[in-house]
């Protein structure tokens, strides 16, 4: 009798122990199935935050979501993976999904934020630090307003893309000098007389030209630091606010661009045959 007492006493820690496991794996194994398995959890409804230009149905059709029914288990997605899969979208630079019991799945997004339109054999949206990231599909108004730069050829993007990307943020250097003003109010009266900027075309040998919005007149700054281009955009504004109206029409290209002489503007007129 005392010899199975004994026993018993050093048995029941470990006994107690094994059933306090199986215990626990049962609850887990219930729980599990449970929550994966409960319309509960199934999804009705997500949040999106973060976003400009994707749409709810847009992040539903890239994450297979479908739309106005119930959806998957909340416990059932992978959350990692769909995040990847948002972020392949070209306007996605970050995702970070998350769910919020019971039946919503809160989405937010950080876009890219585009600055300028490159001419590549076609129209792209590029952001501040130079990337290319989508197309733009002008019908729907990508790009509406933008300053567009050119010069850039695909295939330098895409053999050097870090020096193309550097060449897109000159260019958007100098779109900013020609459009912005400084705090002065004959820096403001000199950037606001000058015509609409239209595009930046940048040369290896020429350095920047601007053409202008609605005539397509070039204004030829050349190469130099934003200091250098800013003196001869000073030249340039003195020199179109000494001529006429009509005197402005006939303006075809504005040569701002001698470094012996920055002050010196010299001033091509349209001829007869034009």
């Amino acid at each position: 009798m005392r010899a199975a007492a004994r026993w018993l006493r050093r048995s029941l820690p470990p006994i107690v122990a094994v059933l306090a496991v199986a215990g626990l794996v049962t609850g887990v194994v219930f729980g599990h199935h449970f929550v994966t398995s409960s319309a509960q959890f199934e999804l009705t409804s997500i949040t999106l935050s973060g976003h400009r230009v994707l749409s709810e149905q847009r992040v539903r059709d890239v994450l297979g979501l479908p739309a106005g029914e119930l959806g998957p288990n909340l416990f059932e997605l992978d959350l990692a993976a769909m995040e990847q899969t948002l972020e392949e979208d070209p306007w996605v630079v970050d995702a970070i999904i998350e769910r919020r019991l019971p039946s919503t799945l809160a989405i937010e997004v950080d876009e890219h934020q585009p600055v300028m339109l490159v001419e590549m054999d076609g129209m792209y949206l590029a952001d501040r630090t130079g990337e290319v990231f989508a197309r733009a599909v002008l019908e729907r108004g990508d790009g509406r307003g933008l300053p567009v730069v050119s010069g850039i050829a695909r295939e330098r993007y895409r053999r050097d893309p870090e020096a193309a990307r550097a060449a897109i943020r000159r260019g958007l250097v100098a779109a900013e000098l020609y459009t912005d003003s400084d705090d002065s109010e004959r820096g403001a009266a000199s950037a606001a007389s000058r015509p609409r900027l239209g595009e930046v075309h940048l040369d290896p040998h020429r350095g920047v030209t601007f053409f202008t919005h609605d005539t397509a007149m070039a204004v030829r700054v050349g190469h130099g630091s934003p200091e250098i281009l800013g003196a001869r955009l000073a030249a340039f504004d003195a020199a179109w606010q000494a001529l006429s109206a009509r005197e402005r029409d006939l303006v075809r290209v504005v040569y701002a661009d001698a470094d012996s002489r920055p002050d010196r503007v010299t001033v091509g007129f349209a001829t007869a045959a034009d």
